[in-house]
């Protein structure tokens, strides 16, 4: 028995495992998860948990507005992608704030603004400024465009997303497919 106790002081000592999952980062990644599976509440919960954490972070300001805007709440929802917006100062946070404000249009259109289309262009172009390649402004001015009819400029909103080849393939696949069927369809 003593000789077992000598081998285990001698082996490696256990390190206790630093804890990622209480990160505002972890939180704001599980509240988009919830946010794509529909479970506002839960997705809510986890961008408050996150903004609790760093309140001058802007992604949790980006996910709760998304939220308000599911719930039909455009109003709390653009309030909280300005805050996101005035707090991004890294380039990815100005990104994520402009990809926030396309996805709330879209989400709200005529309900937000009479030129939602407009506003969902211009928050493209600055968040291109912001990241050329990544793909998911590309992808949500795809669906803006789709959704107004103009097929051709969706069609080549999907198209750079294949081409940029880093996520939201997919998705720009499914929605690219969709618009096929509707174009020959179409007299």
């Amino acid at each position: 028995m003593m000789s077992a106790f000598l081998f285990s002081a001698c082996g490696p000592k256990l390190l206790t495992p630093k804890t990622r999952l209480n990160t505002p980062v972890h939180h704001v990644r599980n509240g988009m998860k919830l946010l794509k599976m529909d479970k506002f509440e839960a997705a809510f919960r986890e961008f408050s948990r996150a903004n609790e954490l760093d309140p001058k972070l802007s992604s949790p300001y980006v996910g709760m507005g998304l939220v308000y805007g599911h719930k039909g709440q455009f109003e709390k929802g653009l309030a909280s992608i300005r805050q996101a917006d005035e707090f991004a100062k890294e380039t990815e946070q100005k990104l994520i704030a402009q990809v926030g404000y396309m996805r709330l249009y879209i989400l709200g259109r005529v309900k937000l603004e009479k030129q939602w289309l407009r506003r969902i262009e211009d928050a493209f172009r600055k968040a291109k400024s912001a990241s050329r390649d990544n793909p998911e402004p590309y992808y949500y001015m795809g669906v803006a465009y789709k959704i107004s009819h103009d097929y051709d400029k969706a069609l080549e909103q999907f198209v750079r997303v294949f081409e940029i080849d880093k996520g939201f393939v997919e998705e720009a696949d499914s929605e690219y497919e969709a618009i096929q069927k509707i174009k020959r369809t179409m007299p």
